[in-house]
């Protein structure tokens, strides 16, 4: 592999079935500069991983066939709806359609419907591009109209697959893990809870951090006891709560909203005032 400055140029013609963001084997065509500062010139010739398992764009009406027109103007690749796939299970529901519907869907009319025409969509890859054939999905959110109040940050949310929502197992363990601490829990522990307690965050925030005064030789001092910290020691043991926090990292802050990290039982868990809590200091 030669010295290269910089990244491997992949000209359109060469990007093959590649969609923005794969893992690929690429092959180099061209070397260009000066010895140790070589630019490189190839094309992709396998796709060892694909980046999107979903996309999210505007969905439109076609004479032959539906497509999704990708938001993420790196994806050059549209995304073609076959004839059924547009309907979410609230639209068949609208129809009057069953599940057994989907096998002889050719033989029923479908509607132009409002509520797709024109909007905002999340369309679950089913084929990828391959060969020269449009990749095929099926829509599995209508996320609502561009320019709607809240539809920018749901567009994010899927362009960059935020994890946004917990699965039932996870919020049936937030549940439990949140209940009131016991003598067990409480036993080897201090207890700061005749300390004073402010928050540095205002009514409106959507967490509160906290710092409790504590004494020290020369008199009080600021300690460190975040949300974050109490809620890493309740779900410390948690065989579901740890892996779907450790693959979040962190919550996402938006405008309108924000992504947690843990589910809501153990946030209010870690905040409320009048509750105890263990914490990690």
């Amino acid at each position: 592999m030669p010295q290269l400055d910089g990244d491997v140029f992949i000209p359109r013609d060469g990007i093959q079935d590649a969609m923005h963001g794969d893992h690929v084997l690429a092959k180099i065509q061209r070397l260009g500069g000066v010895a140790g500062a070589q630019r490189a010139e190839g094309r992709i010739i396998r796709i060892l991983g694909r980046a999107h398992a979903t996309v999210v764009g505007l969905f439109r009406y076609g004479t032959q066939h539906n497509v999704v027109l990708p938001y993420d103007v790196r994806i050059q690749h549209e995304v073609e709806i076959p004839r059924g796939n547009e309907l979410t299970p609230g639209l068949w529901k609208k129809l009057g359609f069953s599940g057994a519907d989907e096998i002889s869907i050719r033989s029923r009319r479908i509607p132009r419907l409002d509520e797709l025409d024109g909007a905002v969509v999340n369309v679950e890859l089913l084929r990828y591009p391959h060969g020269g054939a449009s990749a095929t999905g099926r829509v599995i959110e209508i996320l609502g109209r561009p320019g709607d109040l809240g539809v920018d940050t749901e567009i994010i949310i899927r362009k960059h697959h935020l994890p946004h929502s917990f699965s039932a197992e996870v919020l049936d363990e937030a549940e439990r893990g949140a209940k009131p601490v016991d003598e067990i829990q409480r036993a080897g522990r201090e207890d700061f809870r005749h300390l004073p307690i402010v928050t540095i965050d205002g009514e409106t925030a959507r967490d509160f951090d906290e710092r409790r005064l504590r004494r020290a030789p020369r008199g009080w001092r600021l300690a460190f006891a975040s949300p974050h910290r109490r809620c890493r020691a309740l779900c410390s043991n948690g065989e579901r709560s740890r892996p779907e926090a450790r693959l979040r990292g962190t919550s996402v802050y938006f405008p309108d909203r924000a992504v947690p990290m843990l589910p809501e039982a153990f946030r209010m868990a870690c905040v409320r005032s009048s509750r105890a809590r263990i914490a990690w200091s």
